[in-house]
């Protein structure tokens, strides 16, 4: 580290102060903070000399203008070792999403067993489509950031539960267009059982086709009723989401 020399200058040649910290052996950290948008110029020197390729110009730019879009069903949680999918569209004044590289996109999930995989794939209309998959149930936070700056004031909470194998059914349902195969996932704590509470517990139905993609079913086309330890039937509140 002593031997190894960073300087960074502004576009009007001025010196920008470094911050350089070595991490582990064999890696150097080097912070800075451009106080203004323009070319800068990093020039890396080993024992006084400057290495081929110094200095680099680093252009910065100012940060676009834009509104967040944030959907989909995985912000809100769902059943454990499943994708679940949102999207993130930065909208710019056109009403159109900008094209943002992954690399100042930071998405970041945190579960009860730490940081879970986070997969990003820019969609046709260059929002783009994340998934996560939860190993166990529990809450995850959800922090979404561009440049470092977060894009929410707090981590968005995701209710992950824990779905039995056995509340997958695969059904024959009659549609305008004849017969299809879905698949019946119930989720929720309704389902899976939990602490007894004074309060109404929550569970909920996900239809999909042979091809994986969401089913609607309109509410009136189901029915529902639950029948107590004696045998005593309970009301039942069914609501679209």
């Amino acid at each position: 580290l002593d031997q190894v020399q960073i300087v960074v200058k502004s576009p009007l040649e001025d010196t920008i102060d470094t911050d350089m910290k070595s991490p582990e052996e064999g890696t150097i950290s080097v912070d800075y903070q451009p106080p203004k948008v323009g070319e800068y110029f990093v020039d890396i020197l080993i024992s006084g000399v400057s290495i081929i390729g110094t200095p680099l110009k680093v252009p910065f730019i100012p940060p676009p203008r834009f509104t967040v879009g944030l959907k989909g069903d995985g912000l809100k949680g769902g059943p454990i070792g499943r994708p679940l999918p949102f999207n993130i569209a930065l909208v710019g004044d056109n009403g159109k999403p900008i094209k943002v590289p992954v690399s100042i996109l930071g998405v970041k999930i945190e579960g009860p067993k730490g940081e879970v995989p986070v997969v990003l794939d820019l969609a046709e209309d260059n929002s783009w489509d994340v998934a996560y998959t939860a190993p166990v149930a529990g809450i995850y936070h959800i922090s979404i950031s561009v440049l470092g700056a977060l894009l929410t004031p707090k981590p968005l909470r995701a209710n992950v539960v824990f779905v039995p194998d056995e509340t997958v059914y695969n059904l024959n349902l009659d549609f305008p267009t004849g017969k299809q195969k879905v698949d019946l996932i119930l989720f929720g704590y309704g389902v899976a059982g939990g602490f007894l509470t004074s309060k109404a517990v929550n569970f909920g139905l996900k239809f999909f086709n042979a091809q994986g993609k969401p089913v609607a079913i309109v509410p009136t086309e189901l029915s529902a009723f639950l029948i107590t330890p004696n045998s005593t039937n309970l009301p039942v509140t069914i609501t679209p989401v």
